[in-house]
């Protein structure tokens, strides 16, 4: 990453996270004459939830077979975004698109990221599983880290209370940008509780698209 310190150089690394959903841990590393500092990046999800990450117990070493491709969203003196895909099981991947931002206050890094979209699902219980809270829709401003995005809640795909679950699932719109000095937010600008989910598809340079979810 460029153009953040004067005297120091950062990098941001990524690996596999802690915790029952399919994430990615971030550290920003500043080496600044020689030493290096690691600082993780905090994170939360575009669905609501704080972040998607959980404490990795002592002696954690991912050992899952990842990757990650990154994408300058935007890049000016003092401030740079980048789109980072994370893919699970290189013969059937599985995508996770997070947006991760850096901006230099004061001589200090303010590093936030937001997990954006995502084709995994989560375990809950006796075979049911819910697909992740995600955006469906990723309208991005060229050249900028705005978006305007189309989110869809957490929601049942299998397992015995699957057709208990058929009720209106409330998906909403919002603009997604970078607060000076604080990190990622959304401001929500409508909602709509009569769309059926979607199934999210993200391409391995993080284009998001969906195709309607089949219901039983």
């Amino acid at each position: 990453m460029t153009d953040l310190l004067p005297s120091a150089e950062v990098f941001l690394f990524g690996s596999l996270g802690a915790g029952e959903s399919l994430n990615g841990h971030f550290s920003l590393v500043v080496v600044r004459d020689g030493k290096p500092i690691v600082k993780a990046v905090p994170k939360w999800s575009i669905s609501g939830e704080e972040t998607d990450e959980a404490e990795a117990p002592i002696g954690y070493t991912p050992h899952e077979s990842i990757g990650f491709k990154t994408r300058r969203i935007e890049t000016r003196p003092g401030f740079e975004t980048v789109a980072v895909v994370l893919s699970w099981r290189p013969s059937d991947p599985v995508h996770v698109l997070y947006w991760i931002g850096v901006e230099a206050v004061n001589g200090i890094l303010v590093a936030n990221g937001v997990r954006l979209a995502s084709e995994s699902t989560s375990y809950i219980h006796c075979g049911t599983s819910k697909n992740d809270g995600t955006a469906t829709s990723v309208q991005q401003k060229p050249g900028i880290a705005e978006a305007t995005v189309h989110v869809q809640p957490r929601e049942l795909v299998s397992g015995i209370d699957l057709e208990a679950d058929q009720g209106p699932s409330c998906s909403w719109t919002g603009l997604l940008r970078w607060k000076p000095g604080v990190g990622f937010r959304v401001q929500k600008t409508a909602q709509n509780c009569k769309t059926s989910g979607a199934t999210v598809i993200i391409s391995d340079e993080g284009r998001v698209s969906m195709r309607p979810t089949p219901r039983p």
